[in-house]
Order: C-alpha cells, then sequence, then structure tokens
C-alpha cells in the first residue's frame, strides 16, 4: 500500500511510519522536520519526506505539486492524519495568535491533506472512496474557558 502520514517525524507518525516501512509499505511523510525527513528517507528505503509547514498556505502548495509527483500512477490508499498540537491554558491567557496556529493546523491542515489525498486517490482506482482515511473524529482543541 501508498501510505501518507501527516506529522511523520515525531510521536505517533513516526511510530506508523517507520511500522509501515518496516512491513513493506511505501511511506509518504509530511512533516515541517526537513533534516528528520532526510534522517528517516537514509534509514528507511520505502519512506519518501516531503517537508511542509501545514499552516502555511504556500507551504502546502508545493507540498500538493511534490505529493502529485510521489505518488505516480499508484495513488495513495491510506491517509494519517496526525499533525496536531494544542495551545493549553485558560482562553483568557492563549493568545488570539496561538489559538489561529493551533487551529490552522488542526483542523485546517486535515481538510488540506484530505482533500490532496482524494485527488491521488482518483489516480489510484478511480474511487475517491476507496481512500481509507485515520484521524480523530474532532480536532483536538485544549483551550478551556475557566
Amino acid at each position: 500500500m501508498k501510505i501518507l502520514i501527516t506529522g511523520a517525524t515525531a510521536g505517533i507518525g513516526l511510530g506508523c511510519v517507520e511500522s509501515f516501512c518496516r512491513d513493506g509499505h511505501s511511506v509518504i511523510g509530511i512533516a515541517r522536520g526537513v533534516e528528520k525527513l532526510r534522517d528517516l528517507e537514509a534509514r528507511l528505503d520505502s519512506f519518501r519526506g516531503i517537508a511542509c509547514d501545514i499552516a502555511d498556505e504556500d507551504s502546502v502548495a508545493a507540498m500538493v505539486a511534490e505529493l502529485g509527483d510521489g505518488t505516480g500512477d499508484g495513488g495513495l490508499d491510506v491517509l494519517i492524519n496526525n499533525a496536531g498540537y494544542g495551545a493549553a491554558g485558560p482562553v483568557e491567557q492563549v493568545s488570539l495568535r496561538d489559538w489561529k496556529a493551533q487551529f490552522g493546523v488542526n483542523v485546517d491542515a486535515f481538510v488540506v491533506a484530505t482533500a490532496a489525498s482524494f485527488d491521488r486517490a482518483v489516480i489510484a482506482t478511480g474511487d475517491p472512496s476507496d481512500l481509507r482515511r485515520l484521524s480523530s473524529g474532532q480536532p483536538h482543541v485544549r483551550v478551556f474557558a475557566i
């Protein structure tokens, strides 16, 4: 299978990358850290990294173009929307800038990765419903009120 994983260089995303590569799957990982992506490419034969800040429109546009080049005729089979983070604290202490940044990663990026993956799934099977997606049921929102 060809698998796309966002947030591929740390935590659960990294664990998924390593496990799927070990099982012989082709994995495309998306993350901000170019050096970590290159290290994974050197260590894992079936891994290809694409550097992208999924909260930045220009970076996302470049990622989508590169993703198209990287999937070839085979398309994508699985999307794991793993990228995310939390701005924690009482709502009156979390800046609007931090809130927007969190929303950009946890919500906007989910939509962008899913839309880009649907295009690749159509290439694979002709039917975007064949794309298997894995993510949480809702964005992780840690800002709270007292």
